[in-house]
């Protein structure tokens, strides 16, 4: 997800979850919501090493939890942590630590870090997980800031449906954050399953349903039709042989085969995973809520 997305969908947790709280939280939230937006841009782009060193990847698949590679041959090698799991536990302890120093401004910061995270696991890309970034752009990424948040129409429409719903933001007395971390991944990858949701596309003028994993395949994924199989790095899957065209409403052309996919099948599906992030979000507010409490 781009970092203003990540703004978008925590400007709107916070402004849904003053709804449903009635507790001295609500107005420090109010008042400092724009720290927390900072805090859920910033967990992409700064410290810049920490980011360089701390993907943003759900541990599925993966090989190994490190990759340790030096940059040159004399150097010590440099510690990579490929799965988000790694930085969101230490985030949740600077939480702790900065409400015990009643450090507003970091605490604020770390929250919305901490939501940062949790919406990562309503994006494909990020829980299959295929390996993207500033030089392999994520096409439904890409979408989703462009097109489907750029109307402001659709997330007011999710937040509306959520009203709706409210027994479905009720938190189990059971989980905590990480827990709510993995769960949010475990959702995403139950949705992209065939039998749970398909991309409706016309292939050579026939009607017909595909799985997502034309778009984001695992490293375990065949391919019919001659696709191929790629990428083994470290466990990573590959984008499909759809995966550059999310988004993309005119015809267009893979290999032998042409494909033409209506905008209402992407919106359709970028609804569903916003309507994730944005209840995982106002969930994870509601586990954070009685620590916050203490700098009210």
């Amino acid at each position: 997800m781009k970092a203003s997305d990540h703004i978008r969908i925590t400007a709107e947790a916070i402004r849904q979850f003053v709804k449903y709280s009635q507790s001295a939280v609500v107005p420090f939230l109010l008042q400092y919501s724009s720290l927390i937006q900072k805090g859920s841009e910033d967990a992409d782009i700064s410290p810049i090493y920490t980011r360089a060193t701390n993907w943003h990847f759900y541990n599925r698949n993966l090989d190994r939890d490190i990759l340790q590679e030096p940059i040159w041959s004399f150097m010590e090698p440099l510690t990579l942590h490929l799965s988000s799991d790694h930085i969101l536990k230490k985030r949740c302890e600077q939480l702790t630590d900065e409400i015990e120093k009643k450090s507003t401004k970091d605490a604020c910061n770390l929250t919305g870090r901490i939501l940062h995270h949790i919406q990562d696991m309503s994006c494909p890309s990020h829980v299959v997980p295929v390996y993207h970034g500033p030089l392999i752009a994520d096409s439904f990424e890409s979408y989703l800031s462009d097109v489907f948040l750029s109307d402001s129409k659709n997330i007011s429409d999710i937040a509306e449906e959520l009203e709706q719903d409210a027994k479905s933001l009720a938190v189990s007395p059971d989980i905590d954050i990480l827990g709510l971390y993995q769960d949010s991944a475990e959702i995403t990858l139950k949705f992209l399953q065939p039998e749970n949701s398909t991309c409706q596309v016309k292939r050579n003028g026939k009607g017909i349903e595909l799985p997502w994993n034309y778009f984001w395949a695992d490293k375990n994924t065949k391919y019919l039709n001659g696709y191929p199989s790629a990428c083994k790095f470290g466990g990573f899957g590959t984008f499909g042989p759809l995966g550059k065209n999310f988004g993309t409403t005119e015809e267009f052309s893979i290999g032998d085969d042409t494909y033409v996919i209506q905008k209402d099948v992407y919106d359709a599906f970028c609804h569903q995973l916003v309507k994730d992030m944005l209840k995982n979000s106002i969930k994870a507010l509601f586990l954070i809520e009685n620590d916050l409490k203490k700098l009210c």
